[in-house]
C-alpha cells in the first residue's frame, strides 16, 4: 500500500501526490480532521508528506496492540 505511493524522487516519503491518491482510495477530503489525526498518529513532518517509516511503523504498532495474544 506504501509503494505506490512513495514518492518517486525520495523513497522514504509519501509527498502530496501519493497523499491524494491515499485520500481518494479511503474517500476523505483531504482537508477534513481525519487527515490531520493520521498526520498526528503517523508522526508525520509536515502536513500531507509522511515518512515511510513512520508510516509503517505507527500501522504496525496498532495490531500489536489489537490482536490478542
Amino acid at each position: 500500500m506504501v509503494g505506490t505511493r512513495v514518492d518517486s524522487t525520495n523513497g522514504e516519503e509519501i509527498g502530496l501526490e501519493g497523499t491524494m491518491r491515499y485520500c481518494e482510495d479511503i474517500k476523505v477530503n483531504p482537508e477534513q480532521a481525519e487527515m490531520l489525526a493520521l498526520a498526528c498518529f503517523t508522526k508525520a513532518p509536515t502536513m500531507g508528506r509522511f515518512n515511510r517509516k513512520n508510516w509503517v511503523e505507527a500501522w504496525i504498532n496498532v495490531q500489536y496492540v489489537h490482536d490478542p495474544p
